[in-house]
């Protein structure tokens, strides 16, 4: 994503395919965009992500106590 961090700066991007269809500032705008999208018939076909820097921007990382 450090390309896109190039074109778009720190944002949250609605991405369709393989294609950039709108970006906010913040992500709860990106949000509601996206649930207007999804009131047109759009459900399941894009994703809501963070455009940032680095990799920290769309990496998560998850802990359990449980143990199997």
């Amino acid at each position: 994503m450090p390309e896109l961090y190039k074109i778009y700066g720190h944002c949250y991007a609605i991405i369709s395919g393989k294609e950039v269809v709108d970006t906010f500032s913040d992500y709860n705008t990106a949000i509601d965009a996206a649930i207007a999208m999804e009131d047109n018939g759009t459900i399941g076909e894009f994703i809501v992500q963070e455009i940032g820097r680095d990799a920290s921007a769309y990496t998560a990382s998850f802990a359990s106590a449980w143990v199997i």
